[in-house]
């Protein structure tokens, strides 16, 4: 009965992405629902993902989590086709130029002043724009899919948090160090790891993608400072001391995220479901009746007539099973090779683009494909192995101040 919508088929809801996401995920500001928040979902035949998440943790960290997880990929396959399009218009020189103070050959000012603004814009707003083909999947957000204001509705709704979970495809996961310190959000993990395989849930800290968006910004910074150097300053040394310093900016993040993944490893290995909180301790014998139940399903060869028995057999998976999604869902280091490659290249590569401009005022393409042969190893293997270097020698010195 848990994981089922027997008898209460109207009661399974999903909203759109595109409408969670709306004005910076303004639906996170409070929990407090209406009836027209809960106009934003609709009945579906399944729920492709469940959004899990503590209300206590600021909206801008949630719509950076879930910007990064649902629009990052479709992102980076736009800017590929946009890169190639400045590079086109750069070198036939259908795009703005200025003379290089360094240089004898003009460069190009687009991509570095634009590039980073549209992957924002794409990144941030790309499923609000009137012309954008994918609104996004169908989400479970416990504030717009159950009903907040009927309150048989909504204890109904509640109960069945389960078959929510179970009719879900998948699971994100927005983590705080708050996330299994709270009873509900770990009754969430309960029920979603007991019926689906790990792989199915993403769990991603929110300095992830704060730490994504940082490093764009920084690089966007970088490249307007080289465009003002290349026309105003003859000092080319100051791109090194610039980098220098956004370099030093970059390895802090990653040194705070070795120590935030460490304190996340060592809150695993020692988790109880004992020891979380809950806003209303009525609901702590429910929550606890709920996932021994879970347990005994799942696990039919244990004996867990016993709820403590069935409460520590929760304590084991969420230490076993919860490690490996974090595993799947970024690997080793901070995040993914394709995001760590496309962050790199967001640094060099619109400068590169900008020095075709020289093609059509004298430069040899021998001079340009050397530039491309220098800098797209450095994007795409030298600078990501530093950064996968740094993050594991980081972890292992993190007693150090």
């Amino acid at each position: 009965e848990l994981v089922t919508f027997e008898g209460c088929e109207h009661l399974k809801r999903a909203s759109c992405l595109s409408q969670v996401l709306r004005r910076h995920a303004t639906i996170f500001k409070h929990s407090a629902g209406s009836a027209s928040t809960y106009e934003l979902s609709a009945p579906v035949e399944t729920i492709d993902t469940f959004i899990s998440h503590n209300w206590s943790v600021p909206r801008r960290y949630k719509f950076l989590t879930m910007v990064y997880h649902f629009n990052l990929d479709r992102v980076l396959i736009v800017m590929v086709v946009v890169f190639v399009a400045f590079g086109i218009g750069t070198a036939a020189g259908l795009l703005p130029e200025v003379q290089n103070k360094v240089e004898p050959y003009a460069v190009g000012v687009c991509s570095r002043l634009l590039f980073a603004p549209f992957f924002f814009v794409l990144l941030f707003y790309g499923r609000e724009l009137p012309f954008a083909v994918c609104k996004g999947p169908s989400v479970f957000l416990d504030k717009t899919c159950i009903d907040q204001e009927d309150k048989v509705i909504m204890k109904l709704g509640i109960e069945k948090l389960g078959a929510f979970l179970s009719h879900s495809n998948h699971m994100l996961v927005v983590y705080t160090d708050v996330y299994l310190q709270k009873l509900w959000t770990v009754y969430e993990v309960a029920a979603f790891l007991s019926l689906h395989a790990n792989h199915r849930m993403t769990v991603i800290p929110v300095i992830c993608p704060t730490i994504l968006i940082m490093v764009l910004l920084l690089g966007w910074v970088r490249n307007v400072l080289t465009l003002i150097m290349d026309v105003y300053v003859d000092f080319p040394k100051m791109l090194d001391v610039v980098t220098l310093i956004m370099g030093f900016i970059v390895l802090r993040s990653l040194r705070q995220w070795a120590r935030e993944k460490d304190a996340i490893e060592a809150r695993l290995q020692n988790f109880t479901v004992r020891r979380c909180t809950c806003a209303s301790e009525e609901d702590r014998p429910v929550v606890y009746r709920n996932i021994a139940a879970l347990m005994r399903a799942t696990l039919p060869d244990v004996d867990l007539t016993d709820d403590d028995n069935a409460l520590d057999a929760f304590d084991n998976l969420v230490r076993a099973d919860l490690p490996l999604a974090l595993s799947s869902s970024f690997g080793k280091t901070v995040m993914p090779y394709k995001y760590i490659a496309a962050v790199m290249t967001s640094w060099d590569g619109p400068w590169l683009l900008d020095r075709l401009a020289g093609l059509h005022n004298g430069m040899p393409i021998m001079d340009a494909m050397r530039w491309a042969l220098y800098y797209l190893p450095i994007c795409f293997s030298i600078l990501p192995l530093f950064i996968h270097a740094f993050g594991r020698i980081s972890s292992c010195f993190l007693h150090l101040r």
